[in-house]
């Protein structure tokens, strides 16, 4: 990669003078996991590439007040390992538990994740379920708060110019009576890429038996990740028993159907769907210790050389 700048800033200021120089060219580098593919994907190479791994203020999880700051360059693996996020924000925990293998959560950064504008990319469904906004920031300097859901375009892929990098994500502290969780279906285990994945916060009454508020976010079902309020609908105002289960999980496939009608994929999806609905019921609505003991053994099998 002949005639390449490269560039380390170590502070903000320092980041937002070399996105002034940036082109459609230019490759933000964060935790490099995907970086030899894009290079190969490629006939550009190319003319700037900007290492984010020296700021320290893109890193670290924080709790102020009722809100979780998560810096975009912190890994899946430290995101998987916060006490705040698996008590505050379970769903991202669980998201983050099932990225790639051992090795991978250890270098993948979430603002990567979000800023590669995959359908599939299992960061952002939980993001979105949260109501997430970003922090971006610009060439002139400024840190703009935006939805999570604009970062990414209609059409596919990333709606960020290139004079733009995600610095972190901020969302609300989910309570006592809300609760989360993310399931995921792949080819193989926690390894393979999402054909499918689903995030869901939802507010529950005191006594746990109705759902009083819902948000559900799904990934690889079109161009973009996407939040389903029609399917969210189905549980506000429900009881919380095996009719509703039964019901959300025929809503699912009758929510592929609208999602992705002329996809040679619809038919797999419309079934497969189901049985990710069972596997995110079943990690809303079982104890703790029980989801410990079933995921516990995908992430050993990880690190299988």
């Amino acid at each position: 990669m002949t005639g390449v700048v490269f560039e380390a800033p170590r502070t903000l200021e320092e980041l937002a003078s070399a996105l002034r120089l940036a082109t459609n060219r230019t490759r933000l580098v964060a935790g490099a996991t995907d970086l030899t593919l894009h290079l190969r994907s490629t006939d550009r190479s190319p003319d700037r590439m900007i290492d984010l791994g020296w700021i320290p203020q893109m890193r670290g999880i924080s709790l102020q007040g009722a809100r979780i700051t998560v810096g975009a360059m912190t890994s899946f693996q430290e995101i998987a390992a916060s006490a705040c996020i698996q008590q505050h924000a379970s769903c991202l925990a669980a998201a983050a538990r099932r990225v790639g293998s051992v090795q991978v959560r250890g270098m993948a950064t979430i603002g990567g994740n979000v800023a590669s504008a995959s359908a599939c990319a299992d960061g952002v469904t939980p993001l979105i379920a949260l109501a997430a906004e970003a922090g971006v920031l610009t060439a002139g300097g400024t840190v703009e708060r935006r939805p999570i859901t604009s970062l990414f375009a209609a059409a596919g892929g990333s709606a960020l110019s290139p004079s733009e990098a995600i610095i972190d994500f901020e969302f609300q502290a989910l309570g006592p009576l809300e609760r989360s969780a993310f399931a995921k279906l792949g080819v193989r285990t926690s390894i393979a890429v999402s054909r499918l994945n689903v995030a869901a916060v939802l507010v529950l009454t005191a006594n746990r038996s109705t759902c009083l508020g819902a948000r559900l976010a799904f990934g690889s079902l079109g161009t973009s990740p996407r939040l389903a309020d029609g399917m969210a609908a189905v549980l506000i105002g429900q009881r919380v028993d095996d009719d509703l289960h039964a019901e959300l999980a025929r809503r699912s496939s009758e929510y592929v159907d609208e999602a992705i009608p002329d996809r040679l994929s619809r038919a797999y999806k419309r079934r497969a769907v189901r049985g990710l609905m069972d596997d995110l019921w079943h990690a809303l609505f079982v104890g703790e210790q029980e989801r410990a003991r079933i995921e516990d053994p995908r992430d050993a099998r990880d690190s299988r050389p």
